[in-house]
């Protein structure tokens, strides 16, 4: 398989980043950090996961969540149809 070397792959949420984060719908990227946005995990959630790019792939250092209606921001933004910078 050429390019393989490429790829790399790493599960946030199995490595302690977040409540599990699973399924997104999309990401924007603003020069240093990748947005992924929220979808659905057996029901919608609002979980907003972000990549720092300046950091190491797969160290958990590099990988934050935040939701916003467990802050107290919004009523409940759960799910979401994409993103945009």
């Amino acid at each position: 398989m050429p390019y393989t070397n490429s790829w790399q792959t790493f599960d946030p949420g199995l490595n302690g980043v977040g409540t599990d984060p699973d399924e997104y719908t999309g990401g924007v990227y603003d020069g240093r950090y990748i947005y992924f946005v929220p979808l659905f995990q057996g029901t919608f959630h609002g979980e907003v996961m972000r990549y720092d790019t300046q950091g190491t792939f797969t160290d958990t250092n590099s990988w934050q969540t935040f939701d916003p209606g467990s802050n107290g921001l919004g009523t409940d933004p759960d799910g979401f149809g994409g993103g945009r910078v």
